[in-house]
């Protein structure tokens, strides 16, 4: 009796997350299950309650008005219960989680962070969007992003994982030409290369303690890719503001902290999920590894 009640609870919830996502195969993506395992729930409460709950085709999914009558009471349950196969087989989460990181962060620090992770739970999946622009967290279906910068939208939740200083950097060969760089005065003087995000009006601000600088450089190269800035610094084109923890383990040699007493600023480095529906018991384990997890040696190459 106890089990039957469970399945017509759990029936009910797979009902109101159809209805939610549209059609029976994106319901079985956000849950990392097949379609027809969806299908099957669905039509199951249908006999059991003697009513068609939709009108299907091969185009289109519609409720029919019994439907209609039952989809708020379902949605109910589905968001006071969340993930109900999760919550109740705890010691095994599954499933699927969108993961949105920009291409410099997955590689970074996103992907060994889910290896590990994978290997404590094996049956989660992860279906990774690697972009360096903003997603819509709620029309591209997505758990969880990993941003770094300040939040924009407010109805977010943003939770801080780490912040790291923006310091100057350049290849010591770079350094051994042209330098040596030991003032500000020292700074000017050398090929820059800016990022428009960073460098408003070509413009360089460094920050000690209370003071502020801002100059523009004699000469300077820009690009709008942090990546590739970062690829023309080890290739001592110039000098050029640097965020260490995405600098490859492999290329730290070519890379050196310059006036180390100054730096360009914070970075805040977030997970950011949707706060107007429900997170996943899967999802919310894996913001939790993620926000316990050590970040390791930040500054990690000469000068730091």
């Amino acid at each position: 009796m106890k089990n039957d009640h469970l399945s017509s609870l759990k029936n009910l919830a797979m009902f109101a997350l159809v209805v939610d996502e549209g059609n029976f195969s994106r319901a079985a993506k956000s849950l990392g299950i097949s379609r027809s395992r969806v299908s099957e729930q669905v039509a199951s409460l249908e006999e059991s309650l003697n009513r068609r709950l939709f009108h299907r085709t091969t185009r289109s999914l519609t409720l029919t008005e019994d439907g209609k009558s039952l989809y708020p009471h379902a949605a109910n349950l589905l968001k006071e219960l969340g993930d109900i196969d999760e919550l109740l087989n705890q010691d095994q989460l599954s499933g699927l989680i969108r993961v949105t990181a920009t291409v410099d962060f997955a590689g970074q620090w996103l992907l060994p962070a889910l290896q590990e992770f994978n290997v404590i739970y094996p049956e989660i999946k992860f279906d990774i969007i690697i972009s360096n622009k903003s997603l819509d967290l709620i029309e591209d279906q997505i758990d969880l992003a990993l941003r770094i910068g300040k939040l924009k939208d407010e109805s977010f939740i943003a939770r801080q994982l780490f912040e790291q200083e923006l310091i100057v950097a350049a290849n010591p060969e770079y350094i051994e030409k042209y330098g040596p760089f030991n003032s500000i005065d020292d700074l000017k003087k050398a090929t820059w290369l800016l990022l428009p995000q960073l460098h408003e009006k070509n413009q360089v601000t460094l920050i000690n303690g209370d003071k502020n600088i801002t100059f523009k450089p004699d000469n300077y190269h820009i690009t709008d890719s942090p990546d590739l800035c970062r690829k023309m610094v080890e290739n001592g084109m110039g000098i050029g503001i640097v965020l260490p923890i995405m600098v490859k383990n492999e290329s730290k040699q070519y890379f050196q902290r310059l006036c180390p007493e100054w730096h360009s600023g914070n970075m805040n480095f977030s997970l950011i999920y949707p706060s107007r529906r429900q997170v996943s018991l899967r999802t919310r384990t894996l913001i939790d590894y993620l926000m316990k997890r050590p970040v390791g040696c930040l500054n990690s190459f000469a000068g730091c």
